[in-house]
């Protein structure tokens, strides 16, 4: 739409004057910062549920690590925060995309959630 909008005010017809065209190109700039601000605001407010998916997942890591030195093969961690998780498109610990690269990265038979 943005496209659209600047060709249509780029061809208008002089007799509409300068100082219309620059009026309709200030506030072509004024919406494009407002929508742009109006995104930057919105990704800000996730901050701290990625703050929060960042400790629990650090968490994870060492509990997977610390059970895998005493010897267990198959492993058992706690959730992480449901929410942001499905927001990275993170897959499900149970998948067995995600398991085959447990027993890769880790070296476990398997990785399942505990009991909540």
């Amino acid at each position: 739409w943005g496209f659209f909008l600047g060709c249509l005010v780029k061809h208008l017809p002089s007799r509409y004057g300068r100082a219309w065209i620059a009026r309709l190109k200030l506030a072509g700039l004024a919406a494009m910062l407002i929508i742009g601000l109006g995104i930057m605001r919105g990704q800000v407010t996730l901050a701290p549920d990625f703050q929060r998916y960042a400790r629990e997942w650090d968490t994870r890591h060492l509990d997977i690590i610390a059970q895998r030195d005493r010897g267990q093969a198959v492993i058992e961690v706690a959730p992480v925060s449901n929410m942001t998780d499905d927001y990275i498109g993170g897959a499900n610990i149970t998948s067995h995309y995600v398991q085959s690269c447990a027993r890769r990265y880790y070296g476990v038979d398997s990785i399942a959630l505990k009991d909540s």
